[in-house]
């Protein structure tokens, strides 16, 4: 298995599990940053259809017992840059 997901770093060589679920869930929050829809119906405040591809993409090589973890940093962290309304 590649390291990275379309050039995206996965960190599964990384042992410490909390520095790979902490880096895991920040390249998430950055993918859907990067992807923000800008003229679609979301305007700003959702991702667009490419980014939510690269999210379920870059979610399915991740560990899976990892998930859960990942997905409550991913949450705090899209809370803290202002998305918190797109998670609910």
């Amino acid at each position: 298995m590649s390291n990275n997901y379309k050039g995206y770093a996965l960190f599964l060589d990384v042992e410490d599990k909390q520095q790979r679920i902490n880096n895991q869930a920040k390249v998430l929050a950055n993918i859907f940053e990067d992807n923000l829809d800008k003229t679609g119906v979301l305007k700003g405040k959702g991702c667009s259809d490419k980014g939510a591809e690269l999210i379920i993409g870059y979610a399915n090589q991740l560990k899976e017992y990892d998930k859960a973890a990942i997905a409550i940093i991913y949450k705090k962290l899209m809370n803290e840059r202002g998305f918190m309304e797109v998670l609910q």
